[in-house]
């Protein structure tokens, strides 16, 4: 019964060491945050008015299982919210591309821009077919002007290749690539025919805007090509139904198209909670909200960020002592009975050193071995230096060259000391005494190889922040 009661105690010790790990809220309070598979956070929303910020509803449709989450209005299929990168994985569907020896369009994301824009970081064209030159331009630019908002690439037609890769490969031959020039919803493209005859048809093409990171993946690229393949029917035997694989695009999105200084002004303000800040988006275009440094959530909705535990974290911050969470940050201090910085490795010391090296009491603590053969006043310096070196403020500490000199003169001190009891010791100098210096030499040699290294102990901690 004892041992059981004690048993019981440290359990409930450890519980309580045990921080609370909060689950944070990412839709306003009474409001949806999931549609199938897909989280919706705030300040998207599904339902009423009130669970979503103007211009941000989103619609999740029954009908499918699971069910399917989109865009108000235009219709685009919903794959991914990222609160924290401010994006959006979209299928924004395939693009025919059907005409004589060229073809002139436009490619809009039918969202408003000065919410939303395709991100020119994260995706890539492609054209799928072979046998044409494609431009893409963002407009009112013209496709294929000498303009630095303009790019291309050339899909070529190989004897004994399909006319639509679809092997995952997209090397110029069935299948082409061209850069996304500029976060942009609109964008001009133009596809020309590479046969000499002016009025010679190109095979018809198909285009997506894809997230590049996803379509660089080999399995995901064939399943693509192999689902345009289908919807046209190009091979015999062709499934009729798509594969339904979708084509995942990221846009980016912001509030509004004020900046921090602007939107604070106005009553609609987005950065809600008590420990977000607001930034600027790219070139000026609106603002967003993060959480402040220590704190983690949704920024967009009262109270939405909350403190991180930082001693919890996967990867913790580097402290060689106690990790101690506080609001918004972390101590880290030595244990009970050490000072010292915890911040280092081996950095606290017992507390109990400290105090005899400040009251010249070490010879009191110190193994008497020690100072027998190292010296009273050599092993008193040591101590001290090591003291120093684990102050807490970076300015009282030593350099690590002030260290290395220090060192280098308490060696070289003892060395002299040594050498001359060696000469006194064995004068008037014969054959035999200058063994018996030789002798003391070697001693001095071990000493100096102790000595050094004790040296590249400090020269170790260089790594670490002074």
């Amino acid at each position: 019964m004892h041992v059981f009661a004690i048993a019981t105690l440290h359990l409930l010790q450890f519980l309580a060491a045990i921080p609370l790990i909060l689950s944070y809220n990412i839709a306003l309070p009474g409001c949806t945050d999931t549609c199938g598979n897909t989280t919706i956070p705030y300040p998207f929303g599904i339902g009423d008015e009130r669970c979503f910020r103007e211009g941000f509803k989103l619609v999740c449709d029954p009908a499918y299982d699971p069910p399917k989450l989109f865009m108000n209005g235009p219709g685009y299929e919903v794959h991914k919210i990222k609160l924290a990168r401010r994006v959006l994985h979209l299928d924004t569907g395939i693009t025919q591309m059907l005409g004589g020896d060229s073809y002139n369009q436009k490619w809009i994301l039918d969202l408003d821009d000065k919410l939303f824009r395709v991100s020119a970081d994260m995706n890539v064209f492609i054209t799928l077919g072979c046998g044409f030159h494609f431009f893409i331009g963002s407009s009112p630019a013209a496709a294929g002007d000498n303009a630095t908002s303009s790019s291309n690439c050339v899909s070529n037609c190989r004897p004994g290749y399909p006319i639509l890769a679809t092997d995952g490969t997209c090397y110029g031959i069935g299948c082409c690539n061209a850069s996304v020039v500029e976060d942009h919803n609109s964008y001009t493209i133009k596809l020309l025919s590479l046969q000499s005859s002016p009025r010679a048809v190109p095979f018809n093409a198909s285009m997506v805007v894809v997230k590049g990171e996803w379509w660089r993946r080999a399995d995901n690229a064939m399943l693509l090509q192999q689902e345009v393949l289908s919807r046209l029917g190009a091979i015999a035997g062709a499934p009729d139904a798509a594969r339904n694989v979708g084509v995942r695009t990221v846009v980016n999105w912001m509030l509004g198209n004020s900046s921090c200084v602007e939107a604070k002004k106005l009553s609609d303000f987005g950065c809600l909670s008590d420990n977000s800040e607001c930034f600027d988006g790219p070139a000026g275009r609106g603002y967003a909200c993060k959480c402040r440094s220590g704190y983690d959530g949704n920024p967009y909705m009262p109270n939405g960020c909350q403190d991180i535990n930082e001693c919890m974290l996967p990867n913790p911050p580097l402290c060689f002592g106690k990790c101690i969470n506080t609001v918004g940050s972390y101590e880290c201090i030595c244990p009970g009975g050490t000072s010292g910085n915890a911040h280092i490795q081996n950095g606290c010391v017992s507390s109990k050193l400290k105090f005899s090296v400040s009251e010249d009491r070490l010879l009191e603590i110190v193994d008497s071995q020690i100072t027998k053969e190292q010296g009273e006043e050599e092993a008193r310096e040591v101590a001290e230096i090591a003291v120093m070196c684990l102050n807490l403020k970076g300015e009282d500490r030593p350099t690590m060259r002030q260290v290395e000199v220090k060192l280098e003169g308490l060696q070289g001190a003892v060395n002299t000391i040594r050498g001359r009891r060696a000469v006194q010791l064995n004068s008037p100098l014969t054959e035999e005494s200058d063994s018996n210096i030789v002798a003391v030499g070697d001693a001095g040699y071990h000493n100096s190889s102790r000595r050094l290294s004790m040296e590249e102990e400090f020269w170790s901690s260089m790594s670490f922040p002074r």
